[in-house]
């Protein structure tokens, strides 16, 4: 069942669905009982949230272009 969620966390970022993502993650963070899927959550979390950053750099950069 955890890798399965991680593999959906997975699925929801190659959509760019970041919202779902982190969700998925962090309700295995919250309530998994397995240890290992709880640090892999933690981690593709991390990932995300970073991924997140880099996007919102990007578009902020692109916007001060187009003016």
């Amino acid at each position: 069942v955890g890798k399965s969620y991680l593999l959906l966390a997975d699925n929801y970022v190659a959509l760019e669905d970041y919202f779902q993502a982190k969700g998925t993650l962090r309700s295995i963070i919250e309530k998994f009982p397995v240890e290992e899927y709880k640090l892999k959550a933690k981690d593709k979390l991390k990932q995300i949230e970073s991924l997140e950053g880099k996007d919102q750099n990007s578009e902020s950069d692109t916007l001060i272009f187009d003016n």
